[in-house]
């Protein structure tokens, strides 16, 4: 799926859970793609989990904040994370997605029952925990929902153009063994947020990443805020754009 979790180490050095993030593999290097309030916790000492050990990602990394705008008040609230070649190397047992696998110019159905469908995806820190033999368990979360309606959406402070808010039950949540209720949402932050179809229309193994999930919106947690992937296309034209040569964008 291209997500990863992200790590750093606690008051005894354990693992602790703090985001999750997206693996992408441009043209010319690889990239960590997350929520920027994710990286203000874990600067200098961030890690990313592969199925053995905790590799640390270290270096600089661009993000959306302007000097006079707190994180609270960032709407779009990225973070891309240039990976090196040796970090690359640690990673080669993860999925990175291609710049193939993303749909910057998405346009969403609302009209229900053929509204378009998305899978939100991370790894809810609840469900993270160090074994006896100190490895170190993880779990992810998933969740089908609809996107909302512009006017929903700007409810919440947002614009269509650039975000998508989507619908979520927390009592029709998803993980590894089945329906549940979702854990507390805290880690998810980073995710991905990939477009399924419209209405029973799912298009399995032809999904396609449209947003990189930033946090839950509004009060009663219904409904998770994710940032469209044309702005983080737009962040990597301009940072890195040997990286993005395959995807023009205006």
């Amino acid at each position: 799926m291209g997500v990863t979790s992200i790590v750093i180490p606690g008051a005894r050095d354990e693992p602790v859970l703090v985001g999750s993030g997206v693996l992408l593999r441009g043209d010319a290097s690889e990239f960590l793609l997350t929520a920027a309030h994710v990286m203000d916790i874990a600067p200098g000492k961030l890690h990313i989990s592969n199925t053995q050990e905790l590799v640390r990602v270290s270096g600089h990394y661009s993000h959306t904040l302007a000097a006079s705008v707190s994180r609270h008040e960032d709407k779009f609230d990225l973070a891309i994370v240039p990976l090196s070649d040796d970090v690359t190397a640690r990673l080669r047992d993860l999925r990175f997605l291609d710049i193939s696998d993303l749909a910057p110019d998405h346009v969403p159905t609302y009209q229900t029952p053929f509204a378009s469908r998305y899978l939100v995806l991370g790894y809810p820190a609840s469900k993270a925990r160090v074994r006896s033999d100190g490895s170190f368990d993880i779990e992810y979360l998933l969740y089908i929902g609809e996107q909302q309606h512009p006017v929903g959406i700007a409810r919440h402070g947002c614009t269509a153009v650039f975000h998508l808010i989507i619908d979520n039950d927390k009592k029709r949540s998803n993980n590894v063994g089945g329906r549940v209720t979702a854990p507390d949402p805290y880690g998810i932050s980073g995710g991905v947020v990939f477009y399924l179809g419209e209405g029973l229309r799912i298009n399995s193994g032809a999904e396609k990443l449209v947003g990189i999930a930033v946090e839950y919106a509004g009060t009663a947690r219904k409904a998770m805020a994710a940032t469209r992937i044309g702005v983080i296309l737009d962040g990597l034209q301009l940072r890195h754009p040997e990286s993005v040569a395959r995807i023009a964008r205006p």
